[in-house]
């Protein structure tokens, strides 16, 4: 905390509100409950000043009374959250229409996000996240990885089919109802970025041994593949969340299966590389700098975390804010941010501790954030369609925490994560009765490949991880079926 500066926080008791049929994000009848303000003083100490009830509609506290507004009222299963509330922040999880995983996403701006996904998911929002639509017009490809937005009509993204084996770039104009392919690369592509409306880079996996860095001057339109790609050793490849622009010169960029492991800087644009060994990590799966020369750099499934404060001249390790996966890095607004789970994490300096700012029910992939200070906005997003905006909003824009954590108690089949995958991968479903439930794996000939569960099952959430380890690479379909119904999801095994 700096200098004397008063944060005042607002902290939310629920202690009464009925429960209702159909509820939505706020309830819509009556309720009492405490609205607690705090000061904190540079000190870290903390006194109650005052309580109050609801907030009136310029969101200034109100005496404690009845909440009769439903644009106020707080939903039942808000226990407690903290906001602050002189240029404050807040997570509010939004509807994305949904329940497949969403691998990136853009913040144009405060308004306006692009999102991709698995199961031909591409969403575009135009008004904050209050509204997400389908962007994936005519193209169809079953895996959409990186994609960048330069705004409401114009984007580009990765998208990825085994019967390819390779990476497509394609481009949209018109909002994402058609889009055109662009670029067909021998690779497969793991970032793209568009540092202006003409010019941008794409970064991917080796071809005969040499990492491809692909520029564009015209808008995305052609690329073209830069000179003095670094050399990749047998084996090596990219990893999705393993690039890091952090300025149109400079760039840094990961490596699994070389030894040692490997990053890889530039700091003129991608005209040369510098290939740096770094310690105590088996790969390197996510990485995040700053224009200083501060960086970290992850091993995912291991959970390890190293850092550097001289330019990756040299590296230490550091401890992770928690156990886990670390999905994701990034530095935004003078701050490091790490995805670790379904956990989100922020650090102003690699000296101190890390903030929890907010969770998920499922694993997070992406952030990405516009703005600075009290203007600052964003999303982050997961597994089964989360999306969860950051901004500076009125406290009638969060939603419950609880919200993250809901199952829907209905009929239905999520896609499987990951997807694509290797050999293991885990199936979750909800039923909304107890029966005879099957789960079962078929080619695209219609071929019973497997049947992963045949007995009765209760209503309610489950989840089964299943080996595909001896079968082939292709698409497969899933077909979960119970009381005369069925649904069906496409899978792909990538070897």
């Amino acid at each position: 905390m700096c200098g004397n500066k008063v944060i005042k926080t607002i902290l939310f008791f629920l202690l009464f509100l009925p429960l209702m049929s159909g509820e939505t994000a706020f309830a819509q009848s009556s309720a009492n409950y405490t609205l607690s303000r705090s000061v904190v003083d540079a000190g870290g100490n903390v006194s109650q000043s005052a309580s109050y009830g609801v907030l009136d509609v310029s969101g200034q506290p109100s005496p404690v009374g009845e909440c009769t507004d439903s644009n106020y009222c707080l939903h039942s299963g808000f226990l407690g959250g903290i906001f602050t509330t002189e240029a404050s922040s807040f997570w509010t999880k939004q509807l994305s229409g949904t329940p497949s995983s969403l691998y990136c996403i853009d913040a144009v701006s405060e308004q306006i996000g692009w999102a991709s996904g698995g199961n031909r998911t591409i969403l575009k929002t135009t008004d904050g996240g209050v509204t997400w639509q389908d962007a994936s017009g005519n193209i169809d490809d079953l895996f959409y990885g990186s994609i960048d937005g330069l705004d409401e009509n114009t984007a580009l993204v990765t998208g990825y089919t085994n019967a390819a084996g390779h990476s497509t770039i394609f481009k949209t104009d018109n909002g994402g109802t058609s889009w055109t392919t662009v670029f067909e690369p021998p690779g497969y592509i793991n970032h793209i970025i568009m540092f202006d409306a003409l010019n941008g880079r794409a970064c991917g996996d080796p071809v005969d041994d040499v990492w491809m860095v692909y520029e564009t001057s015209d808008g995305g339109e052609s690329w073209t593949q830069m000179a003095n790609c670094p050399s990749a050793e047998a084996g090596a490849y990219g990893l999705f969340n393993d690039v890091n622009w952090y300025e149109p010169t400079g760039c840094w960029f990961g490596t699994g299966r070389t030894d040692p492991p490997k990053v890889y800087h530039t700091d003129n644009g991608g005209a040369t590389w510098i290939p740096v060994s770094v310690p105590d990590l088996s790969q390197v799966s996510c990485i995040a700098f700053n224009t200083s020369g501060e960086g970290l750099a992850g091993s995912g499934d291991e959970g390890v975390l190293i850092r550097t404060v001289d330019n990756g001249n040299h590296w230490e390790p550091v401890t992770p804010p928690a156990a886990g996966t670390i999905h994701y890095l990034a530095y935004f607004d003078s701050r490091f941010w790490t995805l670790i789970n379904g956990e989100i994490y922020s650090n102003p300096d690699l000296d101190g501790d890390w903030r929890h700012e907010t969770s998920a029910s499922s694993n997070l992939h992406c952030l990405s954030l516009t703005g600075s200070n009290s203007t600052l906005s964003g999303w982050v997003v997961g597994n089964d369609g989360i999306i969860i905006r950051y901004g500076t909003e009125s406290p009638q824009g969060i939603n419950p925490e609880s919200d993250l954590m809901a199952i829907p108690s209905e009929f239905h089949l999520f896609q499987n994560y990951p997807n694509p995958f290797n050999a293991v991968t885990t199936l979750r479903f909800t039923l909304d009765r107890p029966g005879s439930t099957t789960l079962s794996v078929f080619n695209l000939h219609g071929q019973l490949v497997e049947t992963i569960i045949d007995q009765t099952r209760s209503a309610g959430p489950h989840n089964v991880q299943w080996n595909a380890g001896r079968l082939a690479s292709g698409i497969y379909l899933v077909q979960l079926k119970s009381n005369n119904r069925k649904e069906i999801k496409k899978i792909i095994i990538q070897k």
